[in-house]
């Protein structure tokens, strides 16, 4: 999705694999995060969710229709049915290289992406494709895109990013049009 004023693209994570360091408080501000994973009108809310290793996820279904959920990730792998209205709560415990698929078999055209990292610094780009991750460590840091229609908009081991202390740092991120893939 690409906002028509900012040709800025939403759900796209963007996130450090492996920080120089890790500041407590963001630690424990992910860690304490409510997390919630919905099914309305047969889409997932949110689309693309990105979560912090032992933060547990709430999955469940706004929905008066069966779903199922399958979360097919290289270290979270379920497919629990949820009835209507119903929930479960899983608890992802490894971070992943990449985000991984999650779908419905029983309505097929359901489909997100989640990426589970088991560092604070993530964010998922909103409608105008702005993103916000606090208290980054100063110094040079891996900054990693990755976009479902793209795959990855940086290296996979992320571009290099110099945060500075104690003051914002913005950056931007291109992806270039010829590298979409088609939907569908």
């Amino acid at each position: 999705m690409v906002d028509s004023g900012t040709k800025g693209v939403k759900n796209a994570f963007v996130y450090l694999m492996r920080p120089t360091a890790v500041n407590e408080e963001a630690k424990k501000a992910a860690a304490s995060s409510k997390v919630v994973f919905d099914q309305k009108g047969c889409v997932f809310f949110p689309h693309a969710l990105a979560v912090m290793t032992g933060v547990p996820v709430t999955v469940k279904s706004s929905d008066p229709v069966t779903h199922n959920t399958n979360i097919a990730l290289r270290s979270l792998q379920a497919n629990p049915t949820l009835e209507p209205h119903g929930h479960i709560e899983v608890t992802p415990s490894s971070p992943e290289r990449t985000p991984g698929r999650v779908s419905c078999s029983i309505h097929p055209w359901m489909e997100a992406y989640w990426m589970i990292l088991d560092s604070p610094y993530f964010a998922v780009t909103d409608d105008k494709g702005n993103f916000e991750i606090k208290n980054v460590p100063a110094g040079t840091q891996k900054v990693t895109v990755w976009q479902e229609a793209v795959g990855f908009v940086t290296k996979g081991s992320g571009d290099d990013v110099t945060i500075k202390p104690n003051d914002t740092t913005t950056q931007d991120f291109t992806i270039e049009p010829s590298k979409v893939r088609p939907a569908g």
